[in-house]
Formats: structure tokens, sequence, C-alpha cells
């Protein structure tokens, strides 16, 4: 049964009709815009979500005097990348101001370890910090030199950063280099950033 109104009540529900439909309107344009920032932000925060953290290196000496504080870390080490028939390992020839923990110069080394299943990786890749390498290396340099041979090639030893994980001799493999106190489990090739006067070669990114 059709309900009949009068004027007044047919101008009143079509007055009620306009302020909802004014209201869904509005709500609708208000999603819109919402939706329209999401948009224009996403690019944004997907490029923070993406860049990576600049990592700062440490030297050979600063992991040797502080090994317990750094075993089972992910660290970035900076020094003098040597490549022999045995293996590779970063070493100095001294610290600047070794402290009562500091090993003797002859056993400034840390030995790198090849090891893709155990090793530590960098989702996303990562950076370092030009600035710290560039300080840093100019110290070790006043104190460490590469080494120079007669025949062969200059890649036997070179400057170098390596990101791996520390691990203290008891826990290391028995393939450690003589006396190395350390060694530093890396991931492969993309975790070796060699260096030039001019600054790093590549940046890792795997």
């Amino acid at each position: 049964m059709t309900k009949l109104y009068t004027g007044a009540e047919y101008q009143h529900r079509l007055f009620l009709h306009g302020r909802v439909k004014q209201n869904d309107s509005q709500i609708s344009l208000l999603n819109i815009g919402l939706l329209c920032c999401l948009i224009l932000l996403a690019p944004s925060i997907r490029a923070q979500e993406k860049q990576p953290t600049a990592l700062k290196p440490l030297t050979v000496c600063e992991i040797l005097e502080n090994l317990k504080q750094f075993e089972g870390q992910p660290v970035a080490i900076l020094g003098r990348f040597s490549f022999r028939s045995e293996g590779r390992w970063m070493s100095e020839d001294e610290c600047t101001a070794p402290n009562a923990d500091a090993p003797a110069p002859e056993h400034l080394v840390i030995w790198l370890a090849y090891q893709p299943q155990s090793a530590p990786r960098a989702a996303g890749g990562y950076q370092m910090d030009s600035a710290a390498i560039e300080q840093k290396l100019r110290g070790i340099k006043k104190h460490t030199s590469l080494k120079q041979f007669r025949f062969g090639t200059s890649d036997y030893d070179r400057w170098a950063v390596v990101y791996g994980e520390i691990r203290a001799p008891e826990k290391a493999a028995p393939h450690m280099h003589h006396d190395a106190p350390a060694e530093l489990v890396y991931a492969g090739d993309g975790y070796v950033m060699f260096l030039h006067e001019t600054g790093p070669s590549h940046t890792a990114s795997r």
C-alpha cells in the first residue's frame, strides 16, 4: 500500500535525502583524497625502505682489541687484504695505540673464511660510509703498507673492506691462518670491496 505524504512532509523527506546524498558525496571525495595521498607517498616510503644504512667499518686493530665485544657480530673490516696460495686474510702491521688486550704485531691478522651457508647477508644490499673509510684508511697507512713483490701481481695485497661475522679461535674452523686470533666468515666476493686512492671500487649488493 502506497503511503501518501502531505506537501510539507514530502519536502522534508526530499531535504533529508539530499543531505544523505551530500554526505555520501563528501565521504567519497574524502576517500579519494586519502587514496591520492597514499599513491603519492608510496614511492617515497618504498625509497626509504630500500635505502640501506651506511656501514662504518672497523679496523683490524679495533676488532682484535675488543674481540669479545665483536664475537658473533656482523661487521665490516677495513685493512690490508692479502691473497696467497694458502688463503686470504685482513691485517695491519701494528696498532696506533694498542691496549692491554691487543695481540702482538705478528698476530694482527683476521683470517677470511668463505662460508656462504652460514655467513651473514645484507638484505637489499648495503652501503659504506665513505668519509669514515677515508679517515680510517689514512690512519692505517701511517703504520701499515702493502707488500711489494718482485714477481707476481699487485692483487696479492690490496686495501679492502670485507663484510661478515667475527668468530673467535675456539669457534673457528681448523683452516685458520697460522696463529690468527680470529676469523671473519663472509658470504662471497660480493661482500669484498676493494679500495683505490680515489675511493671504493664498488658497493656490495648481494
